[in-house]
């Protein structure tokens, strides 16, 4: 039996385990992400020593960034003091040079998971969107991960869905949750510390205004994704996934996608969970 260590590296928490070939979690760590870089790396060093109870194939990395040529950390948001570090040999020194370790932008481990074990299971052409508190991609092609010239493909929440007004128009800036809580406030919503779920639960005349107009917006980059890419599905994660609106948001899509393709792509929640970065990340080595 194989066995593989995910990291799963985020702004507030990082999650380890320890898999065999089958996917099966034998050990589980999680700890509160360090704010300054030397913790941050003995924090590391130390789950991955605490994980690697037996012989293992190699450790995969999701996070929230990409690699360069040189393998440094470059568009690192959620951890700044980790921009143009190189992650990749760090590990792989404190490992031994044999071992195998491979980084890759959280959304696309996202997009693995979900593929291989979760809701994009049987498709052959999948798209798995994050709606968080930005919005991140990962594309499947052909059963493959489709990463571009640069290895930056699937950047979706920076797509430019409208122009008519003198701001930055980027999907993520109408769509991810703070901009949803803050488009629930300019509506004069009354609730105090809103929240997606909250908005999307109540029936304030501001709140459903807000939902309305959040559905809207999300369709448009949704139709988006089905007019350029024709996906089988399109796997929905973040926390903005656990909001039962996908019956109105794939209503709403179809109207925005051409004709041609409407009906041959869904918009499904991920069955995974909070588990699909760290199998992701299992699967980069196994």
């Amino acid at each position: 039996m194989k066995y593989a260590i995910g990291l799963d590296i985020g702004g507030t928490k990082i999650e380890g385990v320890l898999c065999n070939e089958k996917y099966q979690v034998k050990k589980r760590i999680r700890i509160k992400t360090p704010e300054k870089k030397v913790e941050f790396l003995k924090a590391l060093k130390k789950i991955i020593g605490e994980l690697k109870i037996m012989p293992v194939e190699g450790v995969g990395i999701s996070i929230g960034g990409f690699l360069d040529e040189k393998k440094q950390l470059i568009n690192c948001p959620n951890i700044l003091f980790l921009q143009k570090i190189d992650i990749h040999s760090i590990i792989k020194k404190g490992l031994g040079q044999k071992i195998k370790v491979v980084v890759e932008n959280d959304a696309n481990c996202f997009a693995i998971a979900e593929h291989k074990l979760g809701a994009g299971k049987g498709s052959t052409n999948m798209v798995g969107v994050i709606l968080g508190t930005g919005i991140g991609s990962g594309i499947i092609i052909n059963n493959e991960l489709y990463k571009g010239s640069i290895g930056a493909a699937g950047e979706f929440g920076h797509t430019i869905i409208d122009v008519s007004k003198n701001e930055d128009n980027k999907w993520e800036n109408f769509c991810s949750g703070p901009n949803i809580v803050k488009r629930y406030y300019v509506n004069k919503g009354k609730m105090k510390e809103a929240t997606p779920s909250k908005i999307f639960k109540s029936n304030e005349f501001a709140a459903k205004k807000t939902v309305k107009k959040t559905i809207e917006l999300l369709s448009v980059g949704f139709a988006n994704i089905n007019n350029a890419l024709n996906p089988d599905k399109i796997v929905v994660g973040g926390g903005l996934s656990n909001i039962n609106f996908y019956k109105e948001l794939n209503k709403e899509t179809k109207k925005r996608t051409i004709p041609l393709v409407k009906d041959s792509s869904l918009i499904v929640k991920n069955q995974l969970g909070d588990s699909s970065g760290v199998l992701g990340a299992v699967m980069l080595v196994l």
